[in-house]
């Protein structure tokens, strides 16, 4: 089921309505900001938690690590664990009070 869809039910008005509506103000589609907001808690949980990537892309609602690593690299133009190893640096250097990302 798409997100699309999958928020149709929540709402319960047509896929078409609330993608017009969605992007009136929004200014995206219901798709990106679904997959905006996937990486970005990706981004929190590379960063706060010890998981596997495997891991964060079940909890994160990606369809495998494959696709979390496609879309990762495409949006922030790093892989994973090249952003985890990056704020871990920085941390390093700046102290435990870092806040990676906000929703």
């Amino acid at each position: 089921m798409s997100p699309t869809s999958t928020c149709k039910r929540a709402v319960a008005v047509s896929p078409r309505s609330l993608q017009r509506r969605f992007k009136a103000v929004l200014g995206r589609p219901v798709s990106d900001e679904i997959r905006r907001l996937r990486v970005t808690m990706a981004q929190r949980l590379l960063a706060e938690k010890e998981m596997q990537v495997a891991e964060i892309a079940r909890a994160t609602g990606f369809s495998s690590p494959a696709i979390l690593y496609q879309v990762f690299q495409r949006e922030l133009g790093m892989p994973p664990g090249a952003y985890r190893e990056q704020i871990l640096g920085q941390r390093g250097s700046l102290g435990s009070g870092l806040n990676c990302c906000t929703f």
